[in-house]
């Protein structure tokens, strides 16, 4: 008998990929029907004959259905998610609550629209190493998406989100990001140069912690860095 929480996480993975059951029950050549009873844990087709099938098409990981791991994905995988548009002004954030619920970490690079800087696509990458591509049909609110992460993730031990927003160019710019367009050529290899493009640039809470001091100080850049030598050379020497 399969698990019926993780065959609700496979239909909802097979969702945000775009991927409809009548998709899957052609792959498989049988009836829509037996899929969705399928997902929702009724033997309606044969589990040990189809779901490696339905595992290789969704990228997700058969260890995990089968109580082995608790990560639906592969490992290093690259998936890509789609967002759909909604008639009510709600956006919808499942793709970040389904990629967080198996992350420890994750790290979030946005890409946005420069006329109205709002999100067009987020590209992810978990402490799996796993990719994730999420284009939003409708450009969610930079203001959403962060206030979502402080208020669903600052305070959990568990998972730890790292977000950085980047100007995604309508033509090939500074930057040399892909034009708006071409989103549909990104692949794993782009998108993770992207990610440690852009997180190269952040700086963490340690560093931005000392520039803080430094500030407070009121010490030039050469007069941190002459005091930071020091200390480095003389670890009894203590820097305020």
């Amino acid at each position: 008998m399969l698990d019926q929480q993780k065959m609700q996480a496979l239909s909802e993975i097979r969702a945000l990929q775009g991927i409809s059951v009548a998709a899957v029950a052609t792959m498989l050549g049988v009836s829509a029907p037996s899929v969705s009873r399928f997902e929702v844990g009724i033997p309606a087709i044969s589990a040990d004959t189809y779901l490696p099938q339905i595992c290789s098409m969704l990228s997700i990981n058969p260890d995990f259905l089968n109580g082995k791991t608790d990560y639906p994905f592969i490992p290093g995988s690259f998936l890509r998610f789609y967002v759909r548009g909604l008639k009510s002004r709600v956006y919808s954030l499942a793709w970040l609550e389904v990629i967080m619920k198996y992350a420890e970490k994750v790290d979030l690079i946005c890409l946005l629209r420069r006329k109205n800087n709002n999100i067009v696509a987020v590209v992810a990458k978990d402490n799996q190493g796993s990719i994730f591509l999420i284009s939003i049909e409708i450009p969610l609110p930079v203001k959403t998406l962060f206030d979502c992460l402080r208020e669903r993730y600052a305070s959990d031990s568990k998972h730890k989100a790292d977000a950085t927003a980047i100007e995604y160019f309508d033509s090939k710019g500074e930057l040399g990001v892909t034009p708006i367009e071409d989103l549909k050529n990104f692949n794993k290899l782009s998108c993770e140069a992207l990610i440690e493009r852009e997180l190269s640039k952040v700086l963490s809470e340690s560093e931005q912690r000392l520039i803080a001091k430094i500030r407070k100080a009121n010490m030039s850049a050469d007069e941190a860095i002459e005091k930071l030598g020091l200390a480095a050379r003389n670890p009894f020497l203590r820097t305020s």
